[in-house]
């Protein structure tokens, strides 16, 4: 399924980046709590992103596609794993302004919408 795809990774993590500037300045407009919030939700959720992306990263030949869709949930599993760890940590310990964090946690999730705009279809040797 995905053995035959390939991600232009620097493009895609140039698009998270921006992301994550753009909406911490856009934030900081409403004040420094407000942009730390957007900050450390969508670093969070980008660390979560490429902890879901080095299934991408790692394969190089075809699994049967029962054994993609397994892989798939295992790693979206970490990647929710990773937020809720991450988000109880942070609730402890810095306490941001959950309103930015919660859309920093999203702006990123839903960056992953536009990764196809990122693959090409490459052949198999």
């Amino acid at each position: 399924m995905l053995a035959n795809r390939k991600l232009y990774k620097k493009h895609f993590f140039a698009f998270q980046i921006l992301l994550v500037v753009l909406g911490s300045l856009i934030c900081f407009l409403w004040g420094k709590s407000y942009a730390l919030g957007f900050f450390l939700g969508s670093i969070l959720m980008f660390i979560a992103n490429v902890v879901f992306l080095l299934r991408l990263f790692l394969r190089k030949s075809q699994y049967h596609p029962m054994k993609e869709v397994c892989i798939l949930y295992a790693c979206e599993f970490a990647k929710l794993v990773l937020v809720a760890i991450g988000t109880v940590l942070i609730a402890i310990y810095i306490q941001p302004k959950f309103l930015p964090y919660i859309i920093g946690l999203l702006v990123l999730q839903l960056a992953m919408w536009f990764m196809p705009l990122f693959m090409k279809l490459t052949h198999l040797k």
